[in-house]
């Protein structure tokens, strides 16, 4: 149960909505102090999603500059905390009219400034949700690509790109290596 396997890691959650970045670092500094204080690095902060971060009002109505705000103050907290930031981003309805459904990187919103400041950018595809929604494809194909899912290693600052299979179960929340 994913309950018991993450009973003794520390992880701490902040689920208050609209955090400006300025509140989103005062803690992720304060959990870093704790953990340090208990001899265990800072590892990951992850940020879900980009969208509800609340920017300055610097570039107030320019969603392309509020997101390079924060991507940049995202880069920064990397920096400083010395761990990986994990930051979710949207993705345009571009995908949606193409054949292939694989996003790519221009399928981010407002992609170059993320582009720019992101070491890593990945993906995840799952083939059976278009499948499902295509009237013209067979059930086994659907079945086959059930259990799938692509993790796409788009950009790698410093390492290689790569698709890399994975196995999930949308009905228990679960991935695992394929």
């Amino acid at each position: 149960m994913a309950k018991d396997s993450l009973a003794g890691l520390p992880l701490y959650i902040e689920d208050e909505a609209r955090l400006t970045f300025t509140e989103i670092v005062a803690k992720a500094r304060e959990v870093k102090a704790k953990l340090n204080a208990a001899g265990i690095p800072l590892s990951v902060v992850c940020i879900d999603h980009m969208g509800l971060v609340t920017p300055s009002n610097r570039y107030a109505g320019n969603k392309v500059a509020e997101a390079g705000e924060v991507s940049g103050q995202a880069r920064a907290l990397a920096k400083e905390l010395d761990c990986c930031v994990i930051l979710l981003c949207q993705l345009s309805r571009e995908v949606e009219k193409r054949d292939d459904k694989r996003p790519v990187m221009s399928d981010l919103r407002w992609s170059g400034e993320i582009e720019q400041d992101a070491h890593v950018i990945g993906f995840l595809y799952r083939e059976a949700y278009y499948l499902a929604q295509d009237a013209n494809v067979m059930p086994h194909q659907l079945s086959e690509a059930r259990n799938k899912l692509e993790f796409l290693i788009r950009k790698n600052r410093n390492g290689e790109t790569a698709d890399v299979a994975l196995w999930c179960s949308i009905g228990h929340y679960m991935i695992r290596d394929e």
